[in-house]
C-alpha cells in the first residue's frame, strides 16, 4: 500500500535536498549529513515498501541509490576538516571510481533488458506467424 507514494518521496527527497542547498550554505557538513541521511531513508522505503511493479527494478533501484550513498559518504572528505590536499587527490579517484561502476552497472541493465526484451519479442513474433 505504501508503496503507492514513491513518487511522492521521491519529490520530498529532491525538495529537501534544494532546500538544504539555499538554506545551509555557509555549512557544508550538514548539506552532507541531509543527503546521507535522505537517502538512507529512500533506501529504506524501498526496501521495505518495493514500490516498483517487478523485484528486478526494486533491486536496481536499491543498488543504484546505495552508489549514491557511497559517493555521498565521499563527500565529508572533501569538506575543511580534511586537510591534506592529497587525501583529497585519493578520495577523488576514489568518488570518479563509484560513479563509473554505477554508470557501468546501469549499462549493463540496459543491455541485458534490451537483448532480453529483443529475444522475447522475436520468439513471440516466430510464435504467431506459425
Amino acid at each position: 500500500m505504501y508503496g503507492m507514494y514513491f513518487n511522492l518521496v521521491f519529490l520530498v527527497r529532491r525538495l529537501i535536498f534544494a532546500i538544504c542547498i539555499i538554506t545551509f550554505r555557509a555549512m557544508p557538513f550538514l548539506q552532507i549529513q541531509i543527503v546521507v541521511f535522505t537517502v538512507s531513508m529512500s533506501v529504506a522505503y524501498t526496501g521495505q515498501f518495493q514500490p516498483f511493479v517487478t523485484r528486478f527494478t526494486n533491486w536496481v533501484e536499491i543498488i543504484n541509490d546505495c552508489f549514491i550513498l557511497v559517493y555521498s559518504y565521499h563527500l565529508f572528505v572533501f569538506t575543511e576538516f580534511v586537510q591534506p590536499r592529497s587525501t583529497h587527490v585519493t578520495m577523488g579517484w576514489s568518488a570518479v571510481s563509484v560513479i563509473g561502476l554505477c554508470i557501468l552497472f546501469n549499462v549493463v541493465i540496459l543491455m541485458v533488458t534490451t537483448v532480453k526484451n529483443g529475444i522475447w519479442e522475436g520468439r513471440k513474433k516466430h510464435f504467431i506467424r506459425v
